[in-house]
């Protein structure tokens, strides 16, 4: 068993400068967290339990103008233009223009486009919504991170949150009675040699969606400078999530989907919120900036290979790995 590793397995210590109960925030002035991030509390504070593994949930600032009516955090709005979407997570009003703060972002906002939420607030976009570096919010699962579900904090007490980059044990094993950090030491992986695998992290061909296992390979790959993974045959995901980098100011993904295969002309890679699906013919690498924004899905039939374009048996790729 290898000696200390915590500077491995939690390479990013984030406290607090403000807790937000009543609207669910963290802040941290340029926290270096990204979406899809793991975490966990160092105490339990606030509504958090001590070492339960939390999911980023990162905010977008959407700035407005030519107010008609007040936003509501809370309700979702949409770009009359771009119709993408997010949920109001906190408005900064400051009468005919202001800022929002948005989670579960879908699309991609434009400039000067009208925008409502599903009340009875209007303005005008000013400008494309942007990552904010400083803000954060907490998901109980990566289900809940996709659906916009946060945990509810119920206390104003700063924390301590340390990033981990491989809670499910694919490469690095603590033992239970050793600390969560590595601290103590922790097994590794022999045939780790920079590339990981969906299995190491519990994806199998006998789970209808891999996505928690995906998003552990992809969060390891990420920060471990490797930047590589991939599918064992038959255990490839029906969605593969596309969490890798939402720092960007654009908010699409930072990689490279490998696929390959042979294919119709009408093969279809999509996701939701796409305003049109990338048709693809033989062996091809999808450009990094094909999934907007960052958060969607590639869909896939059970045995990995991609949808045509009736979105049933027409696409003949399969999903082979990634690099950053």
């Amino acid at each position: 068993m290898a000696g200390d590793l915590s500077s491995l397995i939690t390479p990013l210590s984030v406290t607090s400068t403000g807790v937000d109960a009543s609207r669910d925030i963290i802040t941290k002035a340029a926290h270096g967290l990204v979406i899809a991030d793991t975490v966990y509390a160092t105490a339990s504070v606030d509504g958090l339990t001590a070492e339960q593994i939390y999911y980023v949930c990162g905010l977008k600032k959407l700035s407005y103008d030519g107010e008609v009516n007040p936003f509501t955090e809370g309700l979702v709005v949409t770009g009359g233009t771009s119709a993408a979407t997010g949920i109001v997570a906190l408005v900064v009003d400051g009468g005919s223009s202001g800022d929002l703060y948005l989670r579960r972002v879908r699309g991609e906002f434009i400039d000067n486009e009208p925008l409502t939420d599903t009340g009875t607030g209007g303005a005008t976009t000013n400008g494309r919504a942007e990552v904010d570096p400083d803000r954060l919010q907490l998901c109980a699962s990566l289900a809940d991170l996709y659906n916009g579900v946060v945990v509810d904090l119920t206390g104003t007490t700063n924390l301590t949150l340390k990033k981990h980059i491989d809670p499910l044990n694919g490469v690095y094993v603590t033992r239970d009675a050793d600390a969560i950090d590595g601290s103590e030491g922790a097994f590794q992986r022999l045939d780790f040699t920079g590339k990981v695998l969906d299995e190491w992290f519990g994806g199998s061909p006998d789970v209808a969606n891999n996505g928690v296992a995906n998003q552990a390979m992809i969060n390891f790959a990420r920060n471990t400078g490797g930047g590589r993974g991939g599918w064992n045959a038959g255990s490839r995901p029906t969605q593969l999530p596309m969490y890798y980098d939402s720092t960007a100011d654009t908010g699409r993904w930072q990689g490279r989907l490998n696929l390959e295969g042979e294919g119709p002309a009408n093969t279809e890679v999509f996701a939701t919120g796409m305003s049109a699906p990338l048709f693809m013919s033989r062996r091809q690498v999808l450009p990094r900036d094909i999934l907007q924004p960052a958060g969607h899905s590639v869909q896939g039939r059970s045995d990995g290979r991609l949808k045509g374009s009736d979105g049933s048996q027409g696409g003949l790729y399969a999903l082979v790995g990634f690099h950053f």
